[in-house]
């Protein structure tokens, strides 16, 4: 891990792995909506399925790295006002 010298931005995080877990997972909950009996599988349902997959892949790592960006650059502040002051 390189040191770095001031606060970090945050940035959305594109994981491959996330987006095709979560539409993976989408997709298996819209069969197990099919099997029973709730949702009959349209070619509209299967899109709105996907997109929601989509979001999801994306909105999860990235709100995890806004978490950790935070907690970073919350350590950041303190360990400068500490060497400000002395």
């Amino acid at each position: 891990m390189s040191s770095r010298k001031g606060p970090v931005r945050w940035r959305p995080k594109f994981s491959l792995i996330g987006i095709g877990g979560s539409i993976v997972a989408s997709i298996g909950t819209l069969l197990v909506l099919q099997q029973r009996g709730l949702v009959f599988p349209t070619t509209v349902t299967e899109i709105v399925t996907l997109v929601i997959g989509l979001l999801a892949g994306i909105a999860v790592p990235s709100l995890i790295r806004l978490s950790v960006v935070r907690q970073y650059n919350r350590r950041f502040e303190q360990k400068s006002k500490q060497s400000r002051l002395q």
